[in-house]
């Protein structure tokens, strides 16, 4: 549904799992860890929000002012590389979400 809410699913179930979030706008991009105990979604206009799928937390996320869909997780290193609409390129340590610049 296109109205603002994160819905997290059990597929095996085809039920949903806890009660929506309110993202404030749209999603734009998500992506899954390897292991798949994380989610990292981008909200259009420059939210990063990182979800543990097993309890459907809420982990540390950033805000900025970077391109909706311009990021590549670094799994390994626990980072986000995102790409402003300036056109700089941000580095976001997304264990304690630090921007470092």
């Amino acid at each position: 549904a296109n109205d603002g809410y994160l819905r997290f699913w059990d597929v095996a179930r085809g039920a949903l799992r806890g009660d929506p979030v309110y993202a404030g706008s749209y999603e734009t991009d998500l992506r899954f860890s390897e292991d798949g105990r994380r989610l990292i979604v981008l909200i259009m206009g420059g939210t990063v929000r990182q979800f543990d799928t097993v309890t459907l937390a809420e982990l540390p996320g950033w805000a900025g002012d970077f391109a909706p869909q311009d990021f590549a997780w670094q799994q390994e290193a626990g980072r986000l590389v995102m790409s402003e609409l300036s056109g700089r390129l941000v580095e976001v340590d997304i264990g304690w979400a630090a921007r470092r610049e």
